[in-house]
């Protein structure tokens, strides 16, 4: 396999790495952000979430444990009756087919332009 092969294939996984999106946790607007904590399937122990709290404090990383009165955070308990909001990184499937569609449309042509020139210049 050529080097520019090798180069476009590794720069498509480092890109498709970055396809997530932090979404915020939708709750009923009668919901307090703690009550939509406790009764939402959507924050899983494993996750990796950013919690902000009423006072400004931010907590950023995996949930580690999750009761009916704490969010543990990277092995932080944080009271839920303190979080002002919480977004959870979810996969991005449309970032996802945008990216690899548009990396394949750039690797393409620029295999084409090569195969072109190439041929233009060998026929000197």
């Amino acid at each position: 396999m050529n080097t520019s092969r090798l180069t476009i294939i590794t720069c498509i996984f480092v890109l498709l790495a970055g396809c997530s999106s932090m979404k915020p946790l939708e709750a009923d607007p009668s919901q307090s952000t703690a009550e939509a904590i406790r009764s939402s399937q959507a924050i899983r122990v494993g996750d990796k979430v950013q919690a902000v709290t009423f006072d400004g404090e931010i907590h950023k990383g995996k949930v580690t444990a999750i009761s009916d009165k704490t969010l543990s955070v990277d092995g932080t308990a944080i009271d839920l009756d303190t979080i002002e909001g919480v977004r959870t990184r979810r996969f991005s499937a449309g970032k996802t087919a945008a990216l690899v569609g548009g990396v394949g449309a750039v690797a393409y042509t620029a295999i084409a332009v090569s195969a072109i020139v190439g041929a233009i210049i060998g026929t000197f």
